[in-house]
Formats: C-alpha cells, sequence, structure tokens
C-alpha cells in the first residue's frame, strides 16, 4: 500500500505537514511524502517539496543532520527533495524513526526549509540528503549539524555553516561566507568578498574580486589572484596565494608560503618552512624559524629573518620607494642583487666567517678579523651611489654576495619564479580536472542512483504483477483440485449407494423368498388338515 501524507496551508505564507497525494501546484507550497522501501540494510523514505520563488530572492535551509547539493537549473521556485536512510534490525524502529522525521517548508520574504529528526536516536543512525534545485540567480543561506555541502555556479550571495563535512561550489558572483567544523573547503571564482573557516581541512579558493580571509586549523591554503587585501592562517600547511592587490598578512605553524604577484604590503611567517615573495610594492616583513627565503622584485623596504636558512633577494625599487631593510639568519648564505643606480647604504656582517666571504659589485670597505684564516668577524660598509636607506646584512655564519641587477641575473630570476608558478598552474589544472572528473562521476551516479530507483519502482509494479498472476494461477489450481476431490469424492459416495442398494435389493429377494416359502407350507398344511 502507498503511504502519501501532505501538507495543509496554515496562513497565506506558510505551510506545515499534513497529508497529500501530491504537489499542489507551482504557485503554493507543497510537500509529498514517498513510500517507505527497504534497500539493503536501510529503511529508506523519499520526500519532495515545493517553494514557488523569484529569480533574486533567498532560500534559507536548516538541516539536522544533512548533506547538502545545490544545483541552479530551476526555471522557477525551489524544488527539495530529500532522500532518508535509517538503519536499524527492527523495521518498526526504523520506520517510527523515519516517521518522527520532520520536514517544513515556508514562504516568507524568500524561501525557507527545514529538516529536524525528532526519534531521539544517536546521529549517523539516520542520513539525510537534500537534493535542491533553485534558479541561477538566488540567494543562499545554508546549515547542516553534519554533512557536506555541494553547490553549483550561482548569481547571488552564499552562506554554509556545517558542523561536520566538505563543502564544494562552483563561481559565485557575490559575497561568499564558509565554514564547517572538519571538512575541505573548495571553493570556484568569487565576485566579492569570501570568509572561509575550517577547524580541520584544506581551503581551496579561486580568483577572487574582493578580500579573502582564509582561516584552518590544519591544512594548505590556495587561493588565485585577490583583488583587496588577504589574511590567511593554518595551524599546520603550506600556503600558496598566486596574485593580491591589497595588503597580504599569512601565518603557517609549520609549512611553506608561496606568494606572487603582491600589490602592497607583505606579512608571512611560519614556524618552520621556506618562504617566497613576489613583486611586493609595499613593505615587506617575513620570518621563518626554519628555511629559506626569496624575495623576488621587491619595491620597498624588507625584513626577512631565519634561523636556518639562505635569503635572496632581488631589490627592484628606487631612491623613492625603497625604505630601511634588514636581511638576517643565523646559518646560510645571503645574495642580494640591487639595480646598479639604487641609493643605498650597506652594512653587511658575518659574526664567524670561518672562510665565509663578503662579495660585493658595489665598493664597500671590508674589515676582517682573525687574519688570514677569516675565524672572527667580516664586516662591510659603504654609501652605494651616494647613500640612501639602509640595507643591513647578516649572517651568523655564511657568505654574503652583493650583486648588480643586471638583465642576465633578471632573467634568471624571472625563469626561477616563472617555472614555480607554471608548476602550480599545472597542477592546479589538473586538480581542476579531477574536480570536473568528480562532479561529472557525481552526476553520474546521481544518474545511476534516479535509474535504479525507477528500476525498483517498475521491480516492485512488476513483482507485484507477478505475485498477483501467481495467486490467481494458484486460486485455479485449488479450484481444480476441490473439483477434482468432489468428483472423486462424489463417486465414491455413488458406488457406496450403489453397493448399499444392492445389498438391500438381495435382502428383499430373499425376504420375498422366504415369505413365499412359508405362505407355501401354510397352504400345504391347511390342504393337509382338510384332508
Amino acid at each position: 500500500m502507498t503511504r502519501t501524507r501532505h501538507f495543509r496551508i496554515l496562513a497565506p505564507l506558510a505551510v506545515a505537514l499534513t497529508t497529500s497525494l501530491g504537489f499542489c501546484g507551482a504557485d503554493s507550497v507543497s510537500i509529498h511524502r514517498g513510500e517507505i522501501r527497504r534497500q539493503g540494510e536501510a529503511w529508506t523514505e523519499q520526500i519532495q517539496c515545493h517553494i514557488p520563488a523569484n529569480p533574486g530572492e533567498r532560500l534559507t535551509l536548516r538541516a539536522s543532520p544533512g548533506s547538502v547539493h545545490v544545483a541552479t537549473d530551476s526555471p522557477q521556485g525551489v524544488n527539495c527533495q530529500v532522500r532518508l536512510a535509517a538503519y536499524s534490525r527492527d523495521s518498526e524502529q526504523a520506520k517510527r524513526c523515519l516517521d518522527s522525521y520532520e520536514l517544513k517548508a515556508l514562504r516568507a520574504g524568500g524561501a525557507s526549509v527545514e529538516g529536524r529528526l525528532s526519534c531521539g536516536r544517536p546521529p549517523g543512525w539516520l542520513n539525510a540528503h537534500f537534493d535542491v534545485h533553485v534558479p541561477l540567480k538566488f540567494n543562499l543561506d545554508l546549515r547542516t549539524q553534519g554533512g557536506n555541502v555541494d553547490i553549483a555556479n550561482l548569481d547571488g550571495q552564499l552562506a554554509v555553516e556545517s558542523a561536520g563535512g566538505d563543502i564544494h561550489t562552483g563561481d559565485i558572483s557575490g559575497p561568499v561566507t564558509v565554514s564547517t567544523s572538519g571538512g575541505m573547503i573548495n571553493l570556484g571564482n568569487i565576485g566579492q568578498n569570501v570568509e572561509a573557516r575550517t577547524a580541520g581541512g584544506n581551503i581551496r579558493v579561486g580568483n577572487v574580486n574582493g578580500n579573502a580571509l582564509l582561516d584552518t586549523r590544519g591544512g594548505q591554503i590556495m587561493a588565485g589572484i585577490i583583488n583587496g587585501l588577504v589574511r590567511a592562517e593554518t595551524g599546520g600547511g603550506d600556503i600558496i596565494l598566486q596574485a593580491a592587490s591589497g595588503p597580504v598578512v599569512v601565518e603557517t605553524a609549520g609549512g611553506q608560503i608561496h606568494l606572487g604577484q603582491c600589490g602592497n604590503t607583505v606579512r608571512a611567517q611560519t614556524a618552520g618552512g621556506n618562504i617566497q615573495v613576489a613583486g611586493a610594492r609595499g613593505g615587506v616583513k617575513v620570518q621563518t624559524a626554519g628555511g629559506s627565503i626569496d624575495l623576488l622584485q621587491a619595491m620597498s623596504s624588507i625584513l626577512a629573518q631565519t634561523s636556518a636558512g639562505r635569503i635572496l633577494a632581488q631589490i627592484d625599487a628606487n631612491r623613492n620607494t625603497f625604505g630601511p631593510s634588514r636581511l638576517e639568519t643565523q646559518v646560510g648564505d645571503v645574495d642580494v642583487f640591487l639595480p646598479p643606480t639604487l641609493p643605498v647604504s650597506i652594512n653587511a656582517s658575518i659574526a664567524h666567517a670561518l672562510g665565509h666571504r663578503i662579495v660585493s659589485d658595489f665598493p664597500l670597505k671590508i674589515q676582517k678579523d682573525g687574519g688570514n684564516f677569516m675565524i672572527g668577524p667580516v664586516r662591510g660598509e659603504g654609501a652605494v651611489n651616494g647613500g640612501g636607506s639602509a640595507l643591513v646584512i647578516h649572517t651568523l655564519t655564511g657568505n654574503i654576495q652583493i650583486r648588480k641587477l643586471d638583465p642576465a641575473a633578471v632573467a634568471q630570476l624571472k625563469s626561477l619564479q616563472r617555472d614555480f608558478w607554471k608548476q602550480w598552474q599545472e597542477n592546479e589544472r589538473q586538480r581542476a580536472m579531477a574536480f570536473r572528473q568528480f562532479e561529472y562521476l557525481q552526476r553520474r551516479l546521481e544518474r545511476q542512483r534516479t535509474a535504479l530507483e525507477k528500476q525498483l519502482q517498475q521491480s516492485d509494479a512488476q513483482r507485484a504483477a507477478e505475485i498477483e498472476q501467481q495467486l490467481e494461477s494458484q486460486r485455479d489450481a485449488l479450484q481444480k483440485q476441490l473439483q477434482e476431490i468432489y468428483q472423486v469424492r462424489f463417486e465414491a459416495l455413488e458406488q457406496q449407494l450403489e453397493n448399499q442398494r444392492e445389498i438391500l435389493r438381495k435382502q428383499l429377494r430373499e425376504m420375498n423368498r422366504q415369505l413365499q416359502k412359508q405362505i407355501q407350507e401354510g397352504v400345504q398344511n391347511v390342504d393337509d388338515e382338510r384332508e
């Protein structure tokens, strides 16, 4: 028997759960609950709802719990299908839990859907998946207490909050705010500001036409071109940023930092890992507890410090843009490339030379302690091109080279940068290809699931017809058997009756014979007496 329920309109703009045979029409809110079926080890049910809505409006969805998939292909309104699966050996208990799942659909200043489980079972005992279809131009506010969220390209605003699960989106034209208590965040290109936070997992963002705030307690952070400021922090993992026009502040508790063209100030810090910054137009402050530092096309002041590792600095500044700078490493070489005409006051020093030297293409006054063995400190000072902002270069032990920035050096440094980003772009291309393949497989699996459900329904109908036919055949067979039994029994009774009649006939003949004998004897006796 098909189990259906529908929903009565309680107010002009609200609907609550009752019973129905289907949708009430495209201009009204409706919910339809399907039949409970057994699929494998689970009892399943599908709920469908429709909410009238216009492009540009907002959908507010609350799932407790549930994964969410949003497609932006609805010609009008919001269409939602919820698939429930209850796992229990007790079928009645599973059915009671499915019955207790409450779905509300409202039309009040937009569309609202809320799914809530009230059977009191522990999380994970019942799974819910929301398959939602909205117009392309729409705004979304989604919240789930546990489950992945997958959203296609969207022309509107997006807010997502998950208590645990991955978040994937296509390109979003409006501002984006997403967070998950544990899972990966993968976002496409964003048309305005973006804020992404996860308690544990990688964060990937495409190009952003606005500010970007990215925070994970453990995982990589990767972003494309950011047309605004960037704040990125991870409890452990690499940070890779292709470019940013605004100030950049990045920090990792352990991992490498790679920053592309930065149009403003840069502050980068890692507890352990290499740092690479390219094209910073503002001041640069970078620190690593252990790793090398590469600063390319720096146009302003620099503060670069590493406990162990080399420092390479290409300063592409002039008198007006360059500011006081300091390059310092405890153990490692320092290589500096300067424009030939840059006015700068150089103060270079090696604390413990141990054979290491200061080599400069610019005139410097070199002071050595420790004689020819160069055991003690080595210092080099000079006012290049009349002197300017101070450039302090220091290493505890290592070589210092100060070179003129000639075309060959520029080409070599650009090649270094180009090779890295070429490899990064190739990795991103492969990742995007893999993600598209994942989406294709997901759509294919969804089509296969729909086809299997349809086949299951057809199979159920066919099976019911087959069972009915079998029952009819069994009824015919039983009727035939009964007729045969009745015929056999009737013939047996007829034979018994015929046998009894024959016995009675024999008895009657015998009685007649005896009676005639008695009559003859009586007549004979009378004749004898007369004589």
